[in-house]
């Protein structure tokens, strides 16, 4: 009898998510993407696809709460990856509050709760 080996996938399955916010006037677009701690458990980084710009506002990181990311893109920084993301639902409240915290950021230039 054969056995069957599964060997790990190249292009993980990459979830895409879409958030709308409160007021109906910014949509932030993201992709939630499979990845692997160094310790070998696994979580979801949230990469930004789209979002709308900071216009006059800063847009430090430090302020803005993004990063690049190995895809050449941006993602949302979050200090304690892996362990806030560990499954897709998590990875959903992430971005979900980066995108309110960011669109309130534009509009007001009240910057993120360091919490």
């Amino acid at each position: 009898m054969s056995e069957t080996i599964s060997l790990p996938d190249e292009n993980p399955q990459i979830e895409p998510f879409e958030y709308i916010t409160e007021d109906g006037e910014a949509t932030f677009k993201f992709n939630l993407v499979p990845s692997t701690s160094e310790n070998g458990k696994p979580y979801f980084e949230i990469d930004i696809v789209e979002q709308p710009e900071y216009g006059d506002r800063d847009a430090k990181t430090s302020i803005t709460h993004f990063r690049g990311n190995s895809r050449g893109g941006k993602m949302v920084c979050i200090g304690d990856y892996p362990e806030s993301t560990p499954t897709i639902e998590d990875a959903k409240k992430w971005a979900g509050m980066w995108a309110k915290f960011t669109w309130r950021y534009i509009k007001t230039g009240k910057e993120f709760p360091n919490e």
